[in-house]
């Protein structure tokens, strides 16, 4: 498209029309849109590899001491007796 642009402003001006406007008004938009999705695509790694992992390690691994301590103190509360067994 630009060729063609480039070679009618080159031999013949009167050539050109609104046709070749509209096609590089439709290319500009086409080239903005996928500008805009690259930042956006960027904008969305780096919220991702923005995360502090040391301080998500530490509070995934609190989260797993708190469940095993739950998990420990329903065990104790409801331990069965050797009648919840015969039964």
């Amino acid at each position: 498209m630009l060729s063609d642009i480039a070679e009618d402003l080159r031999t013949n001006p009167a050539d050109l029309t609104s046709t070749d406007l509209s096609r590089l008004d439709a290319g500009y938009l086409r080239m903005q849109n996928d500008r805009a999705n690259q930042l956006e695509s960027q904008n969305r790694l780096s919220e991702v590899e923005g995360v502090d992992l040391p301080a998500t390690m530490v509070e995934l691994q609190l989260q797993e001491v708190d469940y095993q301590a739950a998990l420990g103190a329903t065990a104790k509360a409801l331990q069965p007796s050797l009648m919840d067994f015969l039964r």
